[in-house]
Parts: structure tokens; sequence; C-alpha cells
């Protein structure tokens, strides 16, 4: 816990200091018959004592900040689909309207559901109905770029987040996700989509 309480990091940091207060003190008080391969040997003990401690609590910090992240990634994505979940979209959207404000960077947003999502799941189960969110989540990460996020809103309720896009791309990357539904197998049904997106640049200040 060194990394969140710095208690552990001050005790530790006291004791390498005590051992050193220690050996000086031993020094100095020590017999003039003192023979090097002793002073030595007391030398190497507490540089290796002093680089145990130091790599203890680098290893520590590190494995914490690990855990941190992990635990971090796992509170903003979904785990039913593996997209960024809504928590994550105020933070990118707040991103994204700095771009706009500061370089004029244009966005879009996407807004998009299953079509009789509810008959779906009523008609075939919840296992199916899942199957078929994933399934639209796995389309909707091929089609889209590096440089755009995609959440699952709610339900069956998708928002992406297009960067530096302007309309044509915007219904480009529509059109190749539908398309890629279009293709899908496995149901005995066909998945579609109904679609909503706006600029930024379209919208008030």
């Amino acid at each position: 816990l060194t990394y969140y309480k710095k208690k552990q990091a001050i005790l530790l940091s006291l004791y390498g200091a005590l051992l050193l207060g220690l050996i000086i003190h031993w020094f100095i008080t020590w017999p003039e018959q003192k023979e090097s391969i002793q002073a030595l040997n007391i030398l190497i003990a507490y540089v290796i004592t002093l680089t145990v401690i130091l790599s203890i609590l680098e290893n520590v910090k590190r494995k914490n900040i690990e855990i941190n992240q992990s635990i971090t990634d796992i509170s903003l994505h979904d785990g039913l689909t593996e997209l960024l979940n809504r928590r994550a979209v105020e933070n990118v959207l707040q991103d994204k309207e700095h771009e706009f404000s500061t370089v004029g960077t244009n966005y879009a947003v996407m807004m998009m559901d299953v079509d009789r999502f509810k008959d779906i799941n009523d008609s075939y189960g919840h296992h199916i109905g899942d199957s078929v969110l994933q399934t639209l989540a796995q389309c909707i990460q091929r089609m889209i770029r590096t440089q755009d996020y995609a959440f699952r809103y709610g339900g069956d309720e998708f928002l992406l987040v297009l960067s530096n896009v302007d309309d044509t791309v915007t219904s480009q990357i529509r059109e190749r996700i539908r398309s890629s539904l279009l293709s899908v197998q496995g149901f005995t049904f066909s998945i579609t989509i109904s679609v909503g997106y706006s600029l930024r640049s379209e919208c008030a200040n």
C-alpha cells in the first residue's frame, strides 16, 4: 500500500536511515584494529539492504498503479459489449468540445438502437438479445476509425463520437455499420438499426 499510504514509505526510509546511522556510529567507535574486509562487508550489506528496500517500494508502487488502471478500465467499459460505457461519455465529449472551440476540429455524435429489440428478447430470450448487442458492438468496432469512440449508452442504445468528420464521412460510417449488420449470419432474423446523428458545427454554441 505504499503507493496510496505514505506511512510505509516513511517507515522504510527511517529504517534505512537508522541502518546508516548505526554503521557510521560503529565506524566511529570501532577499535583501531579494525580490518578492512569487515568494513567492506558491512558496506556491501548496507547497499544490498537499501537496494532491496527501494526495489520493494518501486514494485509495490508499480503493482498498485497497474491495479488502479485495471479498476479504472473496468469501471469505464461495458461488461457485455466491451465498449465504453455511459460513465466515459462526458470525458470524451469534453475533449472533443475543447478541440472544436480551440482549433475548430468538427465532430459528430451518432445515436443508434436495435429495431424491435423488445420483441427479440420476448420471442427468442434475453441470451439471444445479448448476442445481438454483442454482434452490433463488434460491427461498430470494425467499422469506425481508431480516432472514434463507441459507447453502450444503455439497454440497446449505442452512442458514437466521430472525430474530425463532415457529413459525408459520418454518413459513410453509418452505412458501413448497417451493411456490416446485413451480412451477419447465425440468427433466424435480420438485425436492423435506427440511426440519427448531428455534427457539432450544425449546433448552436
